[in-house]
């Protein structure tokens, strides 16, 4: 399926088949911790090293996605949730970075497989990649095919990126790679004529544009599995593409899409309620479940519903006691996600002014 109401159907499709299985209706092995920053986490001069002083003399709250301190009777979950949001957007210079590795790995190529190109998929083509993510390449158009794919490794080595491992098989090929240089890991997929994962790249930047605040649902979805370990496929865990695809599957079935915080909460309680095995259709191929061999599915289940019964008591008024917390912070921890080591300008949300 390659036009968009295919695509949209393949996954509304996908949403009554799943609903069956309940009870009430992203690339895998991705590096995603941010670098910790202990100066900033020693702002504290309450004894609690979350949170300051102000100007005025009041206590601020600080945290990752709001570091500048703010006060918690302005502090929503839906605040935090677009501040975290805001501050996992890639920098200019670590987008560059990544876009500099595709063009080398282009670059090197071409001496082997003159005709091939290389293209990028995945989560950073979506938009969507952690600042310490991979990035997904792929390469088409072999022409020669894969019995070259050594001296293509030779040739990419020589370009100063580091060969982790390496797969190859009749029709595909796969390598992982780490760019000397900047440290960024590339996961490469090679096939002789073309793939059909570049298909649903424009349909799901199609999706995105229509449910924006299915971005920041699955940021924060994917760090709440990365920080349990259940974000890694090849471990058992849920891929990103597989997360992905729920959360777009949640914006059709919430009734308020649009509502960043309605949304994350409909996600957490639907997936939370499951009572069976997971699938989550393909939306290019009906018959794939991305969720297949997804065995730590119990754990994440249960730490989807803890996320909903922790998040519900913050929206009820129960969960303001807790001094240096917030909302946000119930369900997902600080330490890997300062970002000060960053490269380039972090962008972080304009908070409101009470304080």
């Amino acid at each position: 399926m390659s036009n968009m109401s295919s695509f949209t159907g393949s996954m509304q499709d996908s949403y009554s088949s799943y609903s069956g299985r309940s009870s009430g209706g992203l690339s895998s092995g991705e590096n995603e911790s941010l670098s910790p920053s202990p100066s900033t986490c020693s702002l504290g001069k309450t004894g609690n090293k979350y949170t300051r002083k102000g100007a005025n003399g009041k206590t601020l709250l600080v945290t990752p996605w709001c570091p500048q301190g703010i006060s918690k009777n302005d502090l929503t979950l839906d605040l935090e949730v677009q501040a975290l949001a805001s501050m996992l957007q890639l920098t200019n210079e670590e987008s560059s970075r990544r876009h500099l590795v595709r063009s080398t790995v282009q670059d090197a190529l071409k001496s082997v497989w003159p005709g091939a190109t290389v293209k990028v998929y995945g989560s950073f083509a979506y938009g969507l990649s952690l600042p310490g993510s991979s990035v997904d390449l792929l390469v088409e158009g072999l022409g020669s095919g894969l019995d070259d794919i050594e001296h293509a490794l030779e040739r990419l080595g020589e370009a100063g990126l580091n060969v982790v491992n390496w797969i190859k098989n009749p029709d595909a090929g796969y390598a992982k790679l780490v760019d000397r240089q900047s440290d960024i890991t590339a996961n490469v997929s090679f096939v002789r004529g073309t793939s059909t994962a570049r298909k649903s790249v424009s349909q799901v930047r199609t999706l995105l544009a229509r449910f924006p605040e299915a971005k920041t649902v699955f940021a924060v979805a994917r760090l709440v599995l990365k920080q349990a370990n259940c974000g890694d496929a090849t471990k058992g865990g849920l891929s990103s593409y597989a997360l992905l695809i729920m959360v777009l599957t949640s914006c059709y079935m919430c009734p308020t899409p649009e509502d960043s915080v309605a949304l994350l909460t409909h996600f957490f309680r639907f997936y939370g309620d499951a009572t069976t095995a997971l699938f989550v259709e393909d939306p290019l191929n009906a018959e794939n479940n991305l969720a297949e061999g997804c065995v730590r599915w119990p754990q994440i289940r249960s730490i989807f519903k803890n996320s909903l019964l922790s998040l519900e008591k913050w929206l009820s008024g129960k969960g303001g006691g807790y001094r240096g917390r917030s909302p946000l912070s119930s369900v997902l921890s600080y330490d890997c996600l300062w970002a000060n080591n960053r490269p380039g300008e972090v962008q972080y949300l304009e908070l409101p002014v009470k304080q």
